[in-house]
């Protein structure tokens, strides 16, 4: 069996305004390494899958101003998030490839370089 935990870059710092979705992050990333650590027949990855254009990123870019939200909101004004059909095509490829280490953390950044 592979668990797929969807996670963010968020995970790695805390942000203004941000503190309940960047430490819940972190959470299910330690969460889930943990569970690879602790399952024989489990295999587990942390996903994460970059800023997309959804829902709850057009709601975040209009909403209280902050450093995250202007970051996010110079992103999408930009055109510059990950088209969904990329990420979903990252995250298959990686599952397919299937040499990914239990409990690992991928970033869909970290072989398309960053947003901005």
């Amino acid at each position: 069996m592979t668990l797929v935990d969807i996670s963010s870059g968020a995970h790695k710092s805390g942000g203004e305004t941000w503190g309940v979705y960047c430490s819940t992050k972190a959470a299910g990333v330690v969460l889930h390494q943990s569970i690879g650590k602790e399952q024989e027949n489990c295999r587990v990855l942390n996903y994460s899958p970059g800023i997309m254009r959804t829902e709850m990123q057009e709601t975040i870019a209009k909403g209280v101003d902050s450093p995250s939200k202007q970051f996010l909101a110079k992103v999408l004004d930009q055109n510059k998030e990950v088209p969904i059909a990329e990420s979903v095509a990252k995250l298959l490829e990686v599952l397919e490839q299937d040499t990914f280490e239990t409990g690992s953390y991928v970033d869909i950044y970290d072989s398309r370089g960053p947003p901005l």
